[in-house]
């Protein structure tokens, strides 16, 4: 919810007004995420038996270029891994990454022109240099 002077979340018991937010540019992304001109802010419990939960903000990331890829975010100068659960999230920068053609393959891949990337779970994620995209194919487990 929004009025003139504030947003506010909603969990089961609360209305909490999320300090910081600008009501006039707030925007809801998707089930995880929304924005303002300043922050992104980050959500936990995305199913109907999990209450939901503010995690907080993240202010280093440009809002105007903000884009979420699955697993992946990214913005006009990186992108990041991003983990979200009820309690908390974990976000790390890829390196390396081009970011004019990184995109989401399935599941815990993704790649670039020169890297296909993968994420294990919740903090760790490999960059792979050998990989024939021409031939790729995901199969579970190998």
């Amino acid at each position: 919810a929004k009025d003139k002077n504030a947003v506010y979340f909603r969990s089961r018991e609360e209305l909490m007004e999320i300090e910081w937010s600008n009501p006039s540019e707030f925007e809801i992304v998707d089930d995880i995420y929304a924005k303002d001109d300043k922050y992104i802010y980050i959500r936990g419990g995305n199913d109907w038996w999990t209450e939901h939960k503010f995690l907080g903000t993240i202010d280093y990331i440009d809002t105007e270029t903000f884009e979420v890829i699955n697993s992946y975010i990214k913005d006009q100068h990186k992108a990041y891994y991003i983990s979200v659960d009820y309690h908390e999230y974990i976000i790390q920068e890829i390196e390396w990454v081009d970011l004019e053609t990184f995109e989401w393959i399935e599941e815990n891949y993704s790649k670039d022109k020169n890297y296909l990337y993968f994420n294990t779970g919740w903090d760790k994620w490999y960059k792979i240099a050998w990989v024939d995209f021409e031939t790729l194919d995901i199969l579970y487990y190998y």
